[in-house]
């Protein structure tokens, strides 16, 4: 987990989304800073959430603030059903918290097939690239090379486990009535990075 430290701060742990690291919360860090102590969960080295869970909260301080984005909620799911009184408020963006359907299983188990065939870098470029970003100009360029950076660090292995996590992920429709803490869910119809 990479952190930002500062004593009196609130204790803020983020979690990225699938192919992403601590630069997708690079802007949050940095401005929040004054007010939280943010740090961000490694989600690269699990083959399943309760694994990715477990090791965000070994790391996380013992009473944090818990944002998530994505898969990164969907790891949230699951540290609110371990350890739900151990976050003070909860942020989830851009995510589902059901469990996956037959036609995400297919797609994701032919992306593991991709990658474990030497094509992780056509993926990155020809399926992720134009799903994320819808924008233009330098921008477009600027998100693109995020989104690239990001996806070299996590590597076609730590990609292949998230996929896997994914694949076995459970139903969180069930345990949300239980979050009793502040939360913002958050979604959107086109994710910019």
């Amino acid at each position: 987990m990479t952190r930002a430290g500062g004593a009196g701060r609130l204790p803020l742990v983020l979690l990225p989304g699938t192919l992403c690291d601590s630069e997708l919360w690079e802007h949050q860090t940095r401005k929040l800073a004054a007010i939280a102590a943010p740090s961000v969960g490694d989600l690269t080295r699990d083959e399943s959430i309760a694994a990715m869970a477990e090791r965000v909260l070994t790391a996380a301080p013992p009473r944090f603030a818990l944002g998530g984005l994505s898969m990164g909620a969907i790891v949230a799911f699951e540290i609110m059903r371990r350890s739900p009184e151990r976050v003070t408020a909860l942020a989830l963006l851009n995510s589902n918290p059901a469990a996956p359907d037959g036609s995400q299983i297919a797609a994701w188990r032919e992306e593991i097939e991709m990658v474990e065939g030497g094509a992780f870098d056509g993926l990155i470029e020809d399926r992720w690239i134009p799903s994320l970003v819808e924008a233009s100009g330098n921008r477009g360029v600027l998100l693109k090379g995020t989104i690239r950076r990001m996806a070299r660090r996590v590597g076609p292995s730590g990609y292949v486990r998230q996929l896997r996590a994914q694949i076995g992920r459970p139903d969180s429709w069930p345990s949300l009535a239980a979050i009793a803490c502040p939360t913002l869910v958050l979604g959107g119809r086109l994710a910019v990075i």
